[in-house]
């Protein structure tokens, strides 16, 4: 099996991750966060900055400013990324009672994750638990799978977070997990882990039912649009 970030080889045949599946979907709080950071950039840059009374000077101060400033989404949300890849490696360790290092940054979120385990009461039984659907063509990585005192079994996902609101995304993507998972499946959540601040968690359970017909849509829409037949000749 291998995994390059966008899709899965499982027995010689390519299956596109389900994360790549729900990338189609249209993310329009993103849009407003680039915004709200570039212009907090901005500001930023210009109250340090004195401007050349010279207007030709400062139109080219002002669009060099407003470059960078284009840039900072990006660079935060790769240093957001990296932070809970690093959360999200830890907790994997720690599940399998190992001691992984915890740097300064991470220990709000890795706390938040104890709170969340020992409140929860429920039993590990497989980390990163690759699952794939043959038929429907399309595969993932569960974080966790954890069985409650009534054997029952869940799917859980990690995200780490500042606000502890979750993308309608995450719950696709559990719904996804759970049905290509090979053993029953009684609900699904996605734990939203404080990072900042306090330990914190929010939980948010997902309707499997529902979020796997909205998967299924958008699954036939990335099958069509990456087929390439969109536009006639």
């Amino acid at each position: 099996m291998v995994n390059n970030g966008r899709t899965y080889k499982i027995n010689g045949i390519e299956y596109p991750s389900v994360t790549t599946v729900l990338n189609i979907i249209e993310k329009p709080w993103l849009a407003a966060w680039e915004k709200k950071e570039m212009a907090a950039a901005l500001r930023t840059d210009l109250l340090g900055k004195d401007l050349p009374k010279d207007k030709l000077e400062r139109i080219d101060i002002l669009d060099s400013m407003i470059k960078e400033a284009k840039k900072m989404p990006r660079l935060i949300g790769a240093e957001a990324m990296d932070l809970g890849s690093r959360i999200h490696n830890a907790i994997e360790e720690l599940t399998l009672k190992k001691s992984p290092e915890i740097d300064e940054d991470m220990k709000i979120g890795v706390a938040s994750w104890k709170l969340w385990k020992q409140e929860s009461g429920m039993e590990i039984v497989e980390t990163e638990k690759l699952v794939f659907d043959p038929v429907l063509g399309y595969a993932g990585t569960a974080d966790a799978i954890f069985r409650d005192n009534l054997d029952r079994h869940y799917i859980i996902d990690y995200k780490t977070s500042s606000s502890g609101i979750p993308s309608d995304s995450y719950a696709l993507q559990i719904a996804a997990y759970a049905q290509a998972y090979p053993d029953v499946i009684n609900g699904g959540y996605v734990i939203m882990l404080n990072k900042i601040g306090k330990p914190d968690f929010t939980v948010h359970k997902v309707n499997l039912e529902v979020c796997f017909k909205a998967f299924i849509n958008c699954l036939g829409l990335y099958k069509e649009m990456k087929g390439g037949n969109l536009w006639m000749q």
